[in-house]
C-alpha cells in the first residue's frame, strides 16, 4: 500500500473513531440534560409542596448547614430566605441544647438516623430577636447526592400548651375537689364505664377501699342487671346535669336508691364523666330538697 493510500486510511479511521467519540459525548450530554430537566422538576415540585405548606419546611444538610428555608419558616423564625440558607441551623436551637444537638448531628452524619428521626417531637426554638418558644417538630432523612439530609416540618405550639397548662390547672384544682369533697364523686371513663378516680366519700358511701373502686366499672355498682352498656351509654350521650335515681349495691351487697348528676369533660385524652352520688333511702323521689328527678332510671344521664 502507498504512503498516500496509509495517510488516508489512517485519517479514515480517525475520522470514524472521532464521529463514534462524539456520539458518546452527545449521548452522555442528553443524559445529563435529562437529569439537569428531571432534577429541576423535582426541586420544582418540592418548592411547589414547601411553599404551599402551613409549617415551616426546613431541609439541613449532614453538616447541619441549612439549604432549604420556607416562606412559612420565614414568619416562624424572623429570618429571610436569604439570611437562613447556608447557615448553621444551631442558630434557632437553645444554647442549652446545642451539645445534644452536635452528637445527633456526627451520628445522623454517618447513618441517617437519630433519636427523633421519623417521629413528632416537641422542644423549644429560639427566633432572630433571641425569644424562645415552644415547637413541635416532624422529623424525616433523605439523600440527596448520596449525603444524608433532614428534613423537618416546625410549627409553634404557644397556643396549645396555654390550653394544656389551663387544662392541667383545672384538672387539678378538680382533682382536689374530688378528694376533699364531702359529696360522693366518682370519674368515669365514657367509653369503658371503667372507675378512673374516686374520692373518700364514694369509697364510704359504698363500703369499697379507693383502690377496690379502681378495679371496677360504674355497672358493678348497679343491682339492676338489665342495664347493659349499651343502656347506659345511650343514657349518657343524651344529657347530663340533670337528677337520676337507680337502685346500687354496696360492699356486703345491700341495695340502695342513689341520686345521680354528672357533668362531661375530656380528661386525659378521652370523654369522662364526673358523676356525684347520694343515697336517697327512705326518701321521696320528688322532694323539694332533692330538686326535679328524671323519671327513667338511669345511672349518671
Amino acid at each position: 500500500m502507498k504512503v498516500e493510500d496509509k495517510r488516508v486510511e489512517t485519517l479514515r479511521s480517525q475520522l470514524s473513531e472521532a464521529k463514534i467519540r462524539i456520539a458518546e459525548l452527545e449521548a452522555k450530554n442528553r443524559k445529563q440534560e435529562h437529569r439537569i430537566a428531571t432534577s429541576s422538576a423535582r426541586e420544582e415540585r418540592f418548592r411547589s409542596v414547601a411553599e404551599g405548606a402551613g409549617d415551616a419546611l426546613i431541609m439541613v444538610d449532614n453538616k447541619g448547614i441549612i439549604s432549604y428555608w420556607n416562606s412559612a419558616a420565614e414568619k416562624l423564625f424572623g429570618y429571610r430566605h436569604g439570611n437562613a440558607v447556608g447557615k448553621e441551623l444551631g442558630m434557632i436551637i437553645p444554647e442549652r441544647y446545642h451539645a445534644h444537638y452536635e452528637k445527633g448531628l456526627n451520628a445522623f452524619r454517618e447513618t441517617g438516623r437519630g433519636p427523633a428521626i421519623g417521629k413528632t417531637v416537641e422542644s423549644e426554638a429560639v427566633d432572630k430577636y433571641g425569644a424562645e418558644f415552644p415547637v413541635e417538630m416532624s422529623l424525616s432523612a433523605i439523600q440527596v447526592r448520596r449525603r444524608w439530609h433532614a428534613v423537618g416540618l416546625v410549627r409553634d405550639i404557644t397556643d396549645r400548651r396555654r390550653i394544656e397548662e389551663r387544662m392541667r390547672d383545672d384538672i387539678q384544682k378538680y382533682m382536689i375537689m374530688l378528694q376533699n369533697g364531702r359529696e360522693a364523686l366518682m370519674l368515669i371513663d365514657f367509653e369503658t364505664l371503667k372507675i378512673l378516680e374516686v374520692n373518700q366519700a364514694a369509697a364510704d358511701l359504698y363500703g369499697y377501699s379507693r383502690e377496690e373502686l379502681l378495679e371496677r366499672r360504674a355497672l358493678d355498682l348497679v343491682s339492676d342487671t338489665q342495664i347493659t352498656d349499651a343502656v347506659a351509654k345511650e343514657w349518657t350521650s343524651q344529657s347530663t346535669g340533670g337528677i337520676n335515681i337507680l337502685m346500687h349495691s354496696k360492699s356486703d351487697r345491700t341495695l340502695f336508691p342513689v341520686a345521680v348528676s354528672a357533668c362531661s369533660f375530656m380528661w386525659k385524652g378521652r370523654k369522662t364523666y364526673c358523676a356525684s352520688m347520694r343515697d336517697v333511702s327512705g326518701r321521696s323521689h320528688a322532694t323539694e330538697g332533692d330538686g326535679e328527678y328524671i323519671k327513667k332510671m338511669s345511672m349518671f344521664g
